[in-house]
């Protein structure tokens, strides 16, 4: 059965921290056994990272987390903006988190956008695509854009995110998104893609995401066409508008 959403507008935990104390640690310094500037550091880093999590949480249960996550994953980087990545997996950790069962994915999702507006620019190479009339599928894979990230959750995390990053006049209806669960068995599939510096999810059709993930974990374009094809893609179709949205950034060979 799939788990209620509470309210997903900031409406914040502070009770999380206060349990956490209570439970674990009777001296609050020990969540946090490193110097005042690594916890600066990681605090505001990952706050940049998952600005969604930090508005649901609220400061004093975030704060807390990036503690957790600090101590079971220790940042190795030059660029703490490319730490926190396992927020997600610290989340589903957390006993005390277990009746927001949406979180761990809404960190998920807040990670892609950061990574997906830290990526590279993009530029389609247009002469690539001539191959799809000279080389079979079996021997082609198609290149998306460096910010593209994909998603799939039995949560509306669309609404979610959009509740909290969207104008102001916007967040009421995406609230009352956010706060309607999915049908039994529905997943909704999220696209993240920069416009034009800002990276912004969105929802997928199934056939869209089956192909595009194939495509991002690396198969041929008939393996990724074989994958999709139960779902009803069409290629012909999707090409020019993905094309025209900036998803792809050109064909190259793929051993076959």
């Amino acid at each position: 059965m799939k788990p209620n959403l509470r309210p997903t507008w900031p409406v914040a935990d502070e009770a999380f921290a206060a349990r956490v104390a209570d439970a674990s640690f009777a001296d609050r310094a020990q969540l946090w056994p490193y110097p005042d500037s690594r916890r600066a550091n990681a605090r505001h880093a990952l706050a940049i990272a998952c600005p969604t999590v930090l508005a649901l949480l609220g400061d004093e249960a975030f704060e807390v987390l990036t503690g957790r996550l600090l101590g079971h994953s220790p940042h190795g980087h030059a660029d703490w903006g490319e730490w926190g990545e396992g927020l997600a997996a610290c989340i589903e950790a957390q006993p005390e988190l277990a009746h927001l069962g949406y979180l761990a994915d809404v960190a998920r999702l807040d990670w892609l956008c950061h990574v997906g507006e830290r990526a590279q620019d993009t530029v389609l190479d247009g002469a690539s695509l001539a191959m799809l009339g000279s080389h079979p599928p079996e021997s082609l894979r198609l290149v998306l854009a460096h910010d593209i990230g994909l998603l799939s959750s039995v949560h509306p995390l669309v609404a979610v995110w959009h509740a909290h990053h969207a104008p102001p006049e916007e967040q009421p209806r995406w609230r009352a998104m956010a706060n309607a669960a999915l049908p039994e068995e529905q997943r909704q599939h999220v696209l993240v893609h920069r416009r034009p510096w800002r990276a912004v999810p969105s929802a997928l059709p199934r056939a869209m995401h089956v192909f595009m993930q194939a495509v991002h974990e690396g198969r041929s374009l008939a393996q990724a066409l074989e994958a999709a094809e139960p779902f009803g893609f069409d290629f012909v179709q999707w090409l020019p508008h993905a094309i025209q949205q900036g998803w792809v950034a050109g064909l190259a060979e793929h051993p076959l």
